[in-house]
């Protein structure tokens, strides 16, 4: 398995400025070759607050 880098953290202080994209990060038609129970396992895994093993 590849290493992961690890998370960085950067103080608000230091963050200049913030914009809310026009477009998505997740690329057209992803989604469109899963299946509907596939969709939501997917985004109940994106919405996860903690950390898995």
């Amino acid at each position: 398995m590849e290493d992961l880098p690890e998370p960085v953290t950067i103080a608000k202080s230091r963050i200049k400025s913030r914009e809310v994209s026009e477009s998505s990060l997740m690329p057209e038609g992803l989604l469109n070759g899963l299946q509907e129970p596939d969709v939501r396992s997917l985004f109940l895994y994106l919405r996860r607050t903690e950390e898995l093993p």
